[in-house]
Order: C-alpha cells, then sequence, then structure tokens
C-alpha cells in the first residue's frame, strides 16, 4: 500500500495494488474510487483532504521514526 498526498491540489491517494485503473467511480463530491479490470479496488482519492478530514483523523506517514501529519 502507497499512501501519496499531494499539496498543490490538497489530495489524498490511497493506492491499494500496482494494478491500473481500468474504471473510476465517483462516491461523492471528494471522493473517487479505482477499480482494475477485475472489479477490485486498486486505490482511493480524497480530494480537497485538508477540508473533509478533521485534524485529529487525518492519517501520519511515517518517515524512518518520525511521522508526519497530512496535510502538513
Amino acid at each position: 500500500m502507497k499512501i501519496n498526498y499531494d499539496k498543490s491540489v490538497d489530495a489524498l491517494y490511497i493506492e491499494f495494488k500496482g494494478s491500473k485503473s481500468a474504471k473510476t467511480i465517483e462516491k461523492d463530491d471528494n471522493v473517487l474510487v479505482d477499480f482494475d479490470k477485475h472489479g477490485k479496488v486498486v486505490g482511493i482519492e480524497i480530494l480537497h483532504y485538508s477540508k473533509v478530514a478533521p485534524a485529529k483523523e487525518r492519517l501520519e506517514i511515517s518517515s524512518g521514526l518520525k511521522k508526519i501529519p497530512l496535510p502538513a
């Protein structure tokens, strides 16, 4: 699993598999779900992450021994 946060567009992407996305479904205005050709979820994108995720519920990325809160 990989987690990427793009501060320039305030979007968080959680990648579950290295498979290519064959289909994307918009769950709501802020959440997109990517599926592979077999219908398995390969990733989830959360748009406007800093606005839709309360500060106390935001993810932290571990970088060695240091935890980095998202967004910075």
